[in-house]
């Protein structure tokens, strides 16, 4: 078998045929199931909140720097390209691209880890302290976007959610890892962001929470994932487009020069670049006005054709392993193949994966390490953590919307704005502050939950409003 035949069988590509939603719809007229998938998320107003969201450095902070919605559209442009060259399904490919990152926080991953140490009761905002129990524990902005697609973000009156497949929703899911590790900042059972007091979870923060969507990726009636490669496709998409364009607003907010990025790909890179490459970079290194899209150019198709060509040679190599020959046999054996065979079959070469933990790792210390990156997550990481208190306090302060949100996680209704009286509203408003529930131990689970829900959804310019609002504009 040779990758002609690969590419135009679309051999590999996700079976369709296993693609189902929690509430089964006739099959659109003019669309597949996949491509429904993408026009709802694309379409969705949690997607037009990303145009808001800081990717690394905050958008106020320079008009050309990323955001988490120019990111997704960089990932969905790799993925594409990617997708294509292997005869995977494109359409997939695009709504698993366009949706990863819309469970994604305010301030970039600085206000993912403070809503999950708040989560996990590594924060305390509460004057009880009460503590969430495991199966109630963990954010994680994957697993965030599952939520808000299957539960939060409905669009039909009669629909759960946006309703997407089970492909599209473990693709998002799996964009990223599924657990953390365990917490850096513990040593020897202490944990130095608790000025030293011992862990009471040994430094591992769960997400178990999230364990309840599990079902919505499954195959229907079947204990198997609806995994794809497109799935991983979009994994490593996501990982290139973070070296490329974390490179390129470094260089814009003059944390690295041109001479600092070329020589640390030359570094890092020795053992890989050709002369060709060598001299390409060499004259890179001359521009001034085109410095910045001439480097992400060079190192998305440095990245991106190491992660064809190795994939292409995987496949070959998993197809004669798993006897596969044409488009039918992968769907026949699919419910059989193991997933962990497969999720080896898209990556890079091994030799580029040592170049590229060199080059992340000098990213890691010169970007996201910078006093300027650290400086603003600590600002941002602090307004968060107070907000989330704010509201707890005194749950009032909520917008009518989260309060309602509070009420249907507690009592399992799906009430919205619009089907409820204000009278109704405001008896909600009444009860929520009322000091019988405030002792029930379920009621406040449920609060918590609904105000790290409405805190995630938020831009970066609202939780700055909101804060101030709350604070005063001295606050900060």
């Amino acid at each position: 078998m040779n990758i002609v035949d690969i590419r135009k069988g679309r051999i590999f590509s996700a079976p369709i045929e296993y693609a189902t939603r929690n509430t089964e719809e006739p099959l659109p007229v003019n669309r597949s199931a996949f491509q429904r998938d993408r026009d709802r998320i694309l379409y969705s107003k949690s997607f037009r909140r990303l145009n808001g969201k800081t990717q690394v450095f905050l958008t106020r902070s320079h008009d050309h720097v990323r955001n988490r919605l120019t990111h997704s559209l960089e990932v969905n442009q790799i993925a594409c390209t990617t997708a294509k060259n292997l005869g995977l399904d494109h359409e997939l490919t695009e709504a698993i691209s366009l949706g990863h990152d819309i469970g994604h926080t305010p301030f970039g991953h600085v206000g993912e880890r403070t809503l999950n140490m708040i989560m996990n009761n590594c924060i305390s905002v509460t004057h009880r302290g009460v503590a969430l129990a495991e199966n109630e524990r963990g954010f994680k902005h994957n697993l965030q976007g599952v939520r808000i697609l299957s539960d939060l973000h409905q669009i039909y009156p009669r629909l759960k959610g946006t309703n997407l497949t089970n492909f599209t929703l473990f693709g998002i899911a799996n964009h990223s890892s599924l657990k953390y590790k365990q917490c850096k900042s513990l040593h020897s059972g202490i944990c130095y962001r608790k000025d030293r007091e011992p862990c009471p979870i040994n430094g591992w923060q769960k997400v178990d929470f999230y364990e309840k969507y599990n079902e919505n990726m499954r195959i229907k009636g079947e204990v198997i994932f609806a995994w794809s490669f497109e799935a991983d496709v979009v994994a490593l998409a996501d990982e290139i487009s973070r070296r490329h364009h974390d490179v390129e607003d470094a260089y814009l907010m003059q944390i690295l020069n041109s001479e600092d990025i070329i020589a640390k790909i030359k570094e890092c890179f020795a053992t890989y670049l050709t002369r060709t490459m060598t001299k390409k970079l060499d004259d890179i290194g001359k521009e001034n006005d085109f410095f910045a899209p001439l480097i992400s150019q060079f190192l998305v198709n440095l990245y991106n054709t190491d992660l064809i060509t190795t994939s292409r040679d995987n496949f070959k190599k998993y197809a004669i392993m798993t006897a596969i020959k044409k488009r039918s046999d992968f769907t026949n054996y699919y419910k059989s193949l193991s997933q962990e065979d497969a999720n080896h079959v898209i990556s890079f070469s091994d030799a580029f994966e040592k170049c590229d933990k060199c080059f992340q790792n000098i990213l890691w210390g010169t970007i996201l390490n910078s006093h300027r990156a650290q400086r603003m997550d600590g600002k941002w990481s602090y307004l968060i953590e107070k907000l989330f208190k704010a509201y707890y306090t005194n749950p009032r302060q909520l917008h009518d919307s989260t309060v309602l949100a509070v009420f249907n996680l507690l009592e399992g209704t799906s009430h919205t704005l619009g089907s409820i009286s204000k009278l109704a509203l405001g008896e909600y408003r009444n009860k929520i502050a009322s000091p019988t529930l405030r002792a029930d131990r379920n009621f406040e689970t449920n609060l918590m939950r609904a105000i790290c829900d409405h805190v995630a959804g938020m831009t970066d310019n609202f939780v700055i409003e909101e804060f101030t609002r709350l604070y005063g504009d001295g606050a900060i």
